[in-house]
């Protein structure tokens, strides 16, 4: 291997330039975690993850109902939007989706009928109905 003779000056200077970068680089790797604080977040953002999963948790105790999926839409800190996705174990009768569909909006006494977006699907994900005035 070859050894490669740096001045004095240059060895210096390319020191500094390297404890230069690293310093940039700390500096940036710590200012870009400052938003990202939990402790700085609404507390609503809690209440909103619990009221997803309790609807989510109720959905699952109707027989058809294999799995949901629940995300609420938010802004003054008051639900705007919610929408619901249910995967049922088969066909499903439109009195059983009514009760459903009633079920859920039970929770949210304060929206329209058309903030609430329900999509039922089976197995295979093929839609089988939904229930919003509000297309996307």
């Amino acid at each position: 291997m070859r050894h490669v003779n740096l001045s004095k000056k240059a060895a210096v200077l390319s020191g500094l330039l390297l404890v230069i970068i690293l310093c940039g680089a700390i500096y940036f790797a710590a200012s870009s975690g400052k938003g990202n604080n939990i402790m700085t977040e609404s507390v609503n953002l809690k209440n909103k993850l619990q009221l997803e999963q309790l609807i989510t948790e109720n959905l699952l105790d109707f027989d058809n109902v294999n799995d949901a999926m629940v995300h609420l839409e938010t802004s003054d800190n008051k639900i705007d939007m919610a929408y619901i996705f249910i995967i049922t174990s088969g066909e499903i009768s439109a009195s059983e989706m009514n009760n459903i569909s009633e079920s859920i909006q039970n929770y949210f006494d304060s929206l329209q009928k058309d903030q609430i977006a329900i999509t039922y699907v089976d197995s295979s994900y093929r839609v089988l109905g939904s229930v919003c005035s509000d297309p996307l």
